[in-house]
């Protein structure tokens, strides 16, 4: 069986401790990770090594977040902020941690 590692924003620390418990502590960890963060990443793929064993093998990166919003409304055109938050997270976190993980896979 393989050792996992599990990661969601810090703000999902209780639930994400449940998780661990029923998955079984010996094999699975939990780091609180925000994913556009790279300090963030490279500490929970330190954890992951120091913790589980000295190889990552595998990353599924799958943190995303949406807003619900039209292109246009009566309100007024979409937010660019909220547009752009939503690339960072998805697209940029995305990327962030694939990096960081395949120098290490390398």
């Amino acid at each position: 069986g393989a050792s996992v590692l599990i990661c969601d924003l810090p703000t999902a620390e209780a639930s994400m401790k449940k998780v661990v418990q029923e998955l079984g502590p010996e094999r699975v960890r939990y780091a609180g990770v925000d994913v556009t963060q790279a300090d963030d990443v490279t500490a929970a793929l330190d954890m992951a090594q120091e913790t589980l064993g000295d190889t990552v093998n595998c990353v599924v990166s799958c943190a995303g977040i949406a807003v619900a919003q039209r292109t246009y409304s009566r309100k007024g055109a979409h937010s660019l902020d909220d547009f752009s938050r939503v690339m960072h997270v998805n697209t940029t976190g995305t990327f962030n941690v694939l990096r960081l993980a395949a120098e290490r896979m390398a």
